[in-house]
């Protein structure tokens, strides 16, 4: 059994490499590289245990949200996703996590060269 989660957790941290690979030469609007979801569940300091559940939810997240054919369904993959996030995640991260995805959101609404020295 703890084998076949090592082996799962692994190959989980092989597809967030490769998929955050394949995204790092896109840009934001603002010209800026994307930081997206990975970034901020990156700084929230996740304990070990937490991990392989987060790469899970992710993993399952992406799958659901590239096969979304309308809006409304990658916003109910990314409303699944959150709802896993708050069973794995504190109360403190899931609060950290949601002012850093807002703003993201609010810099990405940002015209170009607003805000911007």
């Amino acid at each position: 059994m703890v084998k076949r989660v090592l082996v799962l957790a692994c190959v989980l941290g092989l597809l967030c490499a490769s998929a955050q690979a394949a995204g790092k030469g896109k840009k934001e609007k603002g010209g800026e590289a994307k930081g997206g979801i990975g970034a901020v569940l990156a700084g929230l300091n996740l304990a070990e245990e937490q991990k392989p559940k987060v790469d899970a939810a992710m993993a399952t997240y992406q799958e659901k949200s590239k096969a979304a054919a309308s809006k409304e369904e990658k916003k109910q993959a990314r409303q699944e996703f959150e709802a896993e996030l708050e069973k794995v995640l504190t109360p403190e991260q899931m609060t950290k996590y949601r002012e850093e995805m807002k703003a993201q959101h609010e810099k990405a609404k940002k015209p170009k060269g607003e805000g911007q020295e």
